[in-house]
C-alpha cells in the first residue's frame, strides 16, 4: 500500500511507506534513513507538500484514496498518489455534485453524482497535479498531487517529514496551490545518507 498522505490518513501513509521499504529490493543494501526538515522564506506559508522528484525503482499504485462530497467541499482538499492510481470519489450531500477533474488542459471525468451516487473511480497515470472542482458549485475545489514515487509529505504547521527514503542523492521539490511558477520549479539537491537527514531547511 502507497502512503496516503492528507489530513485524514497522514499516519496510515507513513506506516505504509516503512513497511515497503522493508519489502523493496533496497531491503538488502543500507538501511533505509528518512528526511525532515522546516520550510522558511516569503512563501513557506504556501507550501502544502514536500516531495521527492525522482527515485530509483517501480512502485505499486496507491490504494484507498477516497474523497467525499460533503457540506458542499471536497474531502479531504488534497491528496497525494503514485502515477497509475485509482481514486475513488463518494457523495454524502443531499444536493447535486459534479466531480471535474483536469490536469494540463486535459478533461480526465466530468460526471455527475445526485444524493446517493454509487463511487466514481477515476485512474491517473500521469505525473502532476490534478484539479478538481464542481460544475454545480463552484466553491467547490480540491487538488490531487500524482507523483513518481512515494516519497512526499504533507507540510503541518511548517515543518514535515519523510519516513524510509533509501539512502542516495534526491532532488527535493515542494508544491503548493498558491505558489508562483518560480517557486514550483525550484529544486532543492540532498543526499540521504544510512540514518536519515534532519533538519534539512527549505528556504522560498
Amino acid at each position: 500500500m502507497r502512503p496516503i498522505l492528507t489530513s485524514t490518513a497522514l499516519k496510515t501513509g507513513a506506516l505504509a511507506v516503512a513497511a515497503f521499504a522493508l519489502l523493496s529490493p533496497l531491503a538488502g543494501g543500507p538501511p533505509a534513513g528518512g528526511l525532515s526538515g522546516t520550510l522558511g522564506g516569503p512563501q513557506a506559508a504556501k507550501i502544502q507538500m514536500v516531495f521527492i522528484e525522482k527515485a530509483t525503482g517501480t512502485f505499486p499504485a496507491t490504494s484507498g484514496v477516497v474523497i467525499d462530497q460533503k457540506n458542499i467541499k471536497y474531502t479531504p482538499h488534497l491528496s497525494a498518489v503514485v502515477a497509475g492510481s485509482t481514486v475513488q470519489f463518494k457523495t454524502s450531500d443531499a444536493q447535486l455534485h459534479n466531480i471535474y477533474l483536469w490536469q494540463e488542459g486535459e478533461t480526465l471525468t466530468n460526471t455527475a453524482m445526485p444524493p446517493g451516487s454509487p463511487l466514481v473511480s477515476v485512474k491517473l497515470d500521469n505525473p502532476g497535479p490534478v484539479r478538481i472542482t464542481c460544475v454545480v458549485h463552484k466553491e467547490m475545489r480540491a487538488w490531487i498531487l500524482v507523483l513518481q514515487n512515494p516519497y512526499f509529505a504533507e507540510v503541518k504547521e511548517g515543518k514535515f517529514a519523510i519516513p524510509a527514503l533509501p539512502p542516495g542523492k534526491y532532488n527535493v521539490k515542494v508544491w503548493g496551490e498558491k505558489l508562483d511558477d518560480a517557486g514550483l520549479a525550484k529544486t532543492f539537491p540532498l543526499e540521504v545518507k544510512a540514518g536519515g537527514v534532519s533538519d534539512f531547511a527549505i528556504k522560498l
